[in-house]
């Protein structure tokens, strides 16, 4: 019985164990490096990063860093004020911001969108979202695809509507994240 105790306490330890993790490097001009014992985030998704990497980290004028998890590729943001949120690989790194000021993040495992000092200004209850542009983001429930061609990916298929800014849905059927991407395109909404 003592065995399988143990086993099971060191297995549980060992998935929340500090990770290696990549970020802009304050002592070494800004360049993103490779860093051990970093960053850990358990089953509830909270996140922690020890201190002397905080204070290693180069903050933008805005006072973000992004910070690169090597373990299961997950990215986040930190604010000098402390808080971290996760936000979605693009483009090699965390999203960028966009005209409005804000990017996708998660809320419930849904799609939400926060600001630029990290807090949620739009929680959606759908599963994927894209990032907003011209005030409009396309938002699709789990049954899209994500379609993977060489190194790159898109969507497709899926019940989806396009919101704007208030998270209003700007069609009165759902359809698939295709036909809302033409519509949006040919400014049909």
């Amino acid at each position: 019985m003592k065995k399988i105790f143990l086993s099971i306490t060191f297995l549980a330890s060992s998935l929340f164990a500090w990770s290696e993790c990549r970020y802009s490097s304050l002592k070494d001009d800004g360049e993103y490096l490779l860093f051990k014992d970093c960053i850990k985030v358990d089953k509830n998704e909270n996140i922690q990063i020890k201190d002397k990497h905080i204070k290693n980290m180069f903050f933008d004028k805005d006072s973000l860093s992004c910070i690169y998890t090597t373990n299961n590729s997950e990215v986040f943001y930190i604010h000098k004020n402390g808080q971290i949120k996760q936000t979605y690989y693009f483009d090699n790194g965390c999203e960028y911001f966009n005209e409005n000021d804000i990017a996708r993040t998660t809320v419930n495992k849904n799609v939400a969108y926060m600001n630029k000092n990290l807090e949620v200004v739009l929680e959606t209850p759908y599963f994927y979202g894209t990032r907003f542009h011209k005030n409009k983001a396309i938002v699709c429930d789990d049954s899209v695809s994500k379609v993977y061609d060489g190194e790159h990916s898109y969507y497709s298929g899926g019940s989806c509507t396009a919101i704007n800014l208030k998270g209003e849905p700007l069609t009165k059927e759902k359809k698939t994240f295709e036909e809302i991407l033409k519509l949006l395109r040919s400014d049909a909404i």
